[in-house]
């Protein structure tokens, strides 16, 4: 509704803001979301399922990259999640379904054709390669360029926005990344202590890079607020 309103109106400057922030939020939550599980795809595979699967030495590497290559795809849709509810909401769906309807038609399609054409050890790692790639190619390629040039709009204002929190989620990697090199008994305790630590230092820096400073004070008065509205529900029952 609010995007058919500022089509209508021509308030080209409104959209683009619903966009930018749109696609900053979904950022900041699809790509820590897709470090999280590509770096922790294999001991959080081998807690989960590893005492079931039968030749676990050689399955869970599979199904680790099987997993790895999925999150790619699940990332692109989780992005442009945002940006098709904003373009149905323009009243373009027509434009860009098609785009999605073939992506989900030539999904199986493809699927079923790499699997009987390769040897069994990679079959279900092609048909993870042709799903990412297909929703790769329509919701982030397709979609936007089909649609963004009927609004005014340029393929820079949905990709920019993606930039600070995909660069904060890179720079945050190293604390995965150290702990999965040096954490050889995986337990449970430890796989939520390392998906913790890495998701408290995103915060911190997407507090800091990512959030405007207009957003933080908003944040800080919410929490002051509800903090100070807790604090007096408590001094009445005491009283």
């Amino acid at each position: 509704m609010v995007a058919t309103r500022m089509v209508a109106s021509g308030d080209d400057s409104s959209l683009r803001k619903l966009i930018h922030h749109t696609t900053r939020f979904h950022g900041m939550v699809a790509f820590p979301a897709f470090f999280l599980v590509f770096l922790l795809a294999e001991p959080s595979i081998d807690l989960w399922v590893g005492a079931l699967i039968q030749d676990p030495i050689t399955n869970i590497p599979r199904a680790t990259l099987f997993a790895q290559i999925l999150s790619f795809g699940f990332t692109a849709k989780a992005i442009s999640h945002g940006w098709v509810r904003i373009f149905y909401g323009a009243g373009y769906v027509r434009d860009y379904a098609p785009i999605l309807l073939l992506a989900g038609i030539a999904n199986p399609i493809i699927s079923v054709i790499l699997f009987l054409i390769f040897p069994e050890s990679i079959r279900f790692l092609c048909v993870a390669c042709a799903y990412s790639f297909l929703f790769i190619t329509a919701t982030m390629v397709g979609v936007p360029r089909r649609i963004v040039p009927k609004l005014n709009l340029d393929l820079r204002d949905l990709y920019f926005p993606l930039l600070r929190p995909l660069v904060c989620s890179v720079i945050c990697t190293p604390v995965l990344v150290i702990g999965c090199h040096y954490v050889q008994d995986w337990q449970l305790s430890k796989l939520i202590l390392m998906a913790t630590s890495y998701c408290v230092v995103y915060g911190i820096m997407s507090w800091q890079y990512t959030l405007e400073p207009s957003e933080r004070n908003q944040i800080r008065r919410h929490v002051f607020t509800s903090l100070k509205a807790l604090l007096f529900k408590k001094y009445k029952r005491r009283n």
